[in-house]
């Protein structure tokens, strides 16, 4: 659906796509404008003021903060430990997209990773994956999926030249 308007000289085209597609954008936009000067605050008590803004870890998921303890009594798989960290983020684990990823996900968790936090999602998903492999998100669908790490950029940085 295309509407056209007209002012003066000027001529613009707004395209709508999708259903039920707004006419006007909710302004400000907290994904877009990025003013981190200007910060709202309300009373939260006599002595108390809270901000009115949400968080960068509400605005972007990934940097939440989580605190996982996986019970050892679970025989964890690094696919069993990355679902349950993935609780409550908003996230879903991908399916193996290959070969690598089915030898991830079937790996025994390490014992080191049974306890993770306090620390950013992001962080978190990267430490139980591994250097070999790169954390992939899709804001969309909002899945997490893993794709193998260009061996050679470890290795240029690796070594002394």
């Amino acid at each position: 659906m295309a509407l056209s308007q007209s002012e003066g000289a000027h001529h613009s085209r707004v395209v709508a796509t999708g259903l039920d597609q707004p006419a006007y954008d909710v302004e400000p936009d907290v994904y877009r404008d990025r003013d981190v000067s200007r910060v709202e605050v309300m009373r939260g008590g006599r002595y108390a003021l809270v901000t009115a803004n949400a968080t960068l870890q509400q605005r972007n998921l990934l940097e939440q903060t989580v605190n996982v303890s996986i019970p050892a009594s679970m025989s964890p798989s690094v696919e069993d430990g990355l679902r349950y960290t993935l609780q409550q983020t908003g996230y879903s684990l991908c399916a193996p997209q290959g070969e690598p990823q089915q030898l991830l996900y079937s790996r025994p968790l390490p014992a080191a990773h049974f306890r993770l936090g306090p620390m950013p999602l992001r962080e978190a998903l990267q430490v139980l994956a591994g250097s070999a492999f790169e954390v992939q998100a899709d804001p969309i669908a909002r899945t997490i999926c893993y794709q193998v790490r260009d061996q050679r950029l470890i290795e240029e940085t690796g070594h002394d030249g």
